[in-house]
């Protein structure tokens, strides 16, 4: 009996009674009970069966590149479909090894990687759950790519021209202007945070109360990722968006941390995401 499932195998040890038959479909065991037709369950059960593996490889082929303090090799995703491979940069190597995530990867060395397989392993499991049986590459790639598109840098061209406002509006145009272009070096998590630290108690209250009205939500979003994962570069994307728990946890952590944005923060990641 021929396939296009190269790992079948059928048990012919009973010919006559299907309720002792057992095939193997990629290594998964399946028993047909008393079922009149064997061929329609085989068609059914290979239907069902993953047939898509992942990978996360060094692509010893390109040179390494800078990224957290040091060099290393970029990392790729290697898709197999019916022993059929393609290969892809992986997007949150691409992301993290940006210069502007220098200051916030600088001190986190070999545990970067570390970071950037987990989130694309997150995000292929992620994608198997919503997987149908049509697999096309070319599709699955864009779906990857949008569902891994980082919302925080998104959101940092506006959140850095409202700073830029800001400043100008208390009559620092030096410093508005520098900011103005800043979200090309520097995340907006690290500026926020040393102006926090910086700026008079008063007028930091004052800047964080107009980012309320006049900022993309950065602000409670980058402390929730802070709060959720302390050692990692701050990303939320669009999968952990996608995520009904973690959509869910972030809602609930703004309603008990920043009110201000409980109202306007789930409409406008949801028109930031309707604009990708």
């Amino acid at each position: 009996m021929k396939s296009s499932c190269t790992t079948l195998k059928i048990n012919r040890a009973n010919t006559t009674q299907y309720n002792k038959k057992v095939i193997f479909i990629q290594n998964k065991k399946h028993t047909i009970s008393n079922s009149p037709h064997p061929i329609l369950f085989l068609k059914q059960a290979m239907e069902k069966t993953k047939k898509i593996s992942f990978k996360i490889y060094p692509n010893d082929r390109i040179g390494k590149v800078s990224i957290a303090g040091g060099k290393e090799t970029p990392l790729y995703i290697r898709v197999v479909h019916n022993r059929y491979p393609r290969y892809f940069k992986s997007p949150y190597f691409d992301l993290l090894s940006e210069k502007r995530y220098r200051s916030t990867t600088g001190k986190m060395g070999k545990s970067i990687m570390e970071q950037i397989e987990k989130k694309e392993k997150a995000l292929f499991e992620f994608m198997m759950e919503r997987q149908r049986n049509n697999y096309d590459f070319d599709a699955f790639k864009a779906k990857y790519l949008y569902y891994a598109t980082d919302l925080l840098s998104k959101m940092e061209p506006l959140l850095f021209s409202f700073l830029s406002t800001f400043f100008e509006d208390r009559g620092q145009p030096s410093l508005s202007a520098i900011l103005r272009e800043g979200y090309r070096s520097e995340i907006g998590e690290s500026v926020l945070t040393d102006l926090q630290s910086t700026l008079k108690p008063p007028i930091y209250a004052r800047l964080a109360e107009n980012a309320v009205h006049y900022a993309p939500p950065s602000i409670p979003v980058y402390a929730f990722c802070r709060q959720r994962e302390p050692a990692a570069a701050p990303l939320f994307s669009v999968m952990d968006w996608e995520n009904e728990d973690t959509r869910e946890e972030l809602l609930d952590f703004v309603k008990n941390h920043y009110p201000d944005y409980s109202h306007s923060l789930e409409v406008y990641m949801e028109e930031l995401i309707n604009c990708l």
